[in-house]
């Protein structure tokens, strides 16, 4: 390459940054990732794999990209279980973050799955019959690419999720700081008398792990989530003074005795809130005073006709009400993004029947809107007995910017070419 087309790439790259640093946004800046489950058995240990699709093209045939956790029988494994309510995904805190606001992410983050030291094919391998350590493992998420399924700890059953001869401890979801370098994590515990819902905070380095929460009341704590530099969790299953969105008043906690607060009540047990998507839409006049810096929250749920599929909701400044359904069949995972040009939010979502990935695009945010439009595309279909359950997000690189650069060497190539 001569100085000539050295310089006019390094003026190409100039023009790119100017251009991402402008108002103009990109339609969507992620492509959904998925657990994919080997099998339906409940209970059973089964290979699990996190597999990325393109936004936006339905009927996809395979992957963009993947990576599978070691499910073998030596070396450390994270198995996940058929139950419906296992299998979650959650990135870490930065890319949550950004798309909850409509903006980019730039660089590798990831996404954090909780699971079983366990082979494949391990009956009820969160039981004390088994006996197997709760694993806690990631993968890395950039530009288009999905890589790296590492387990980053296990703890023993007793350590973190144990159960008694009844019944079993599931760890349900786990996150991790934007390094990597602290885990919490959310499961049920089965007791003699019940099952009892608790949040973890785990320390890589020590191999321990301390519950968090003081509300010893609370039944099945589905999903972790950190977003805007506070700890939130799932309750589900429970009474209807429970269901709903919890957050944690010290922020991102680590020690015990930590009391946590009904962020987003639903006020109801005629259904089961499953997965959870939190936007902060900054076109949004309505006061957002007490609620944590969002006024739009989207419920992945399953349960009575009518209540089952994913609810919107909205914050008036003052509480939290249902808007409108989308879609009314029972859902599992969920995972969304806000274009704060628009207003629109896009969701990738899960149905809990567990073989197809799809995406909605909502086409009113705030709190005083009104819901003009939901579509729907079916991005990808798996065979029966295996299953799709928790999504969560990949950055992709912004659509202006690919053209501007897609043109620009297209420029220097035509260049060169009348110059050779």
């Amino acid at each position: 390459m001569n100085r000539k087309h050295q310089r006019g790439l390094a003026i190409l790259s100039t023009c790119a940054m100017s251009f991402a640093g402008s108002s103009v946004h990109a339609v969507i800046y992620y492509n959904p990732i998925v657990t994919h489950v080997g099998s339906t058995e409940s209970g059973t240990g089964s290979i699990t794999t996190i597999e990325m699709y393109a936004h936006s093209v339905p009927a996809q045939a395979a992957p963009v990209a993947a990576a599978t956790y070691n499910s073998g029988n030596s070396g450390t494994r994270l198995v996940t279980t058929g139950l419906s309510a296992d299998g979650a995904l959650a990135n870490s805190p930065a890319i949550t973050d950004a798309a909850a606001k409509g903006l980019p992410f730039v660089g590798t983050g990831y996404a954090w799955s909780g699971g079983y030291d366990a082979p494949a094919g391990t009956p009820g391998v969160f039981s004390t019959a088994a006996n197997v350590g709760r694993a806690v493992g990631s993968v890395d998420v950039g530009f288009n690419t999905v890589s790296n399924a590492t387990v980053v700890q296990t703890q023993t059953m007793a350590q973190a999720y144990a159960s008694v001869p009844s019944g079993g401890g599931t760890i349900r979801a786990a996150v991790g700081n934007d390094n990597g370098t602290a885990l919490w994590t959310a499961g049920l515990v089965a007791t003699a008398a019940a099952n009892t819902g608790s949040f973890r905070a785990w320390n890589p380095g020590a191999g321990t792990s301390t519950r968090l929460d003081a509300n010893v009341n609370l039944t099945s704590v589905q999903r972790v989530e950190i977003m805007n530099g506070k700890l939130f969790g799932m309750m589900s299953s429970g009474p209807a003074n429970q269901n709903g969105i919890w957050v944690f008043d010290n922020g991102i906690p680590t020690t015990s005795g930590q009391t946590a607060t009904l962020f987003l009540p639903t006020n109801s047990s005629t259904f089961n809130p499953e997965e959870f998507v939190l936007i902060d839409d900054p076109n949004n006049p309505v006061s957002t005073t007490n609620s944590q810096g969002f006024d739009t929250a989207y419920l992945a749920t399953n349960g009575n006709v009518g209540q089952e599929g994913i609810q919107k909701w909205t914050w008036n400044g003052a509480a939290w009400s249902q808007a409108y359904v989308i879609s009314s069949v029972d859902f599992h995972g969920l995972a969304g993004q806000l274009d704060a040009d628009t207003g629109e939010v896009y969701l990738w979502a899960t149905p809990r029947a567990g073989t197809s990935l799809l995406q909605f695009t909502d086409l009113a945010t705030g709190g005083s809107k009104l819901q003009t439009d939901t579509s729907l595309i079916t991005l990808a279909t798996i065979p029966a007995g295996t299953r799709f359950d928790g999504v969560a997000l990949a950055p992709i690189p912004e659509p202006a910017i690919l053209g501007l650069v897609s043109v620009g060497f297209l420029s220097l190539a035509m260049r060169r070419r009348r110059s050779n």
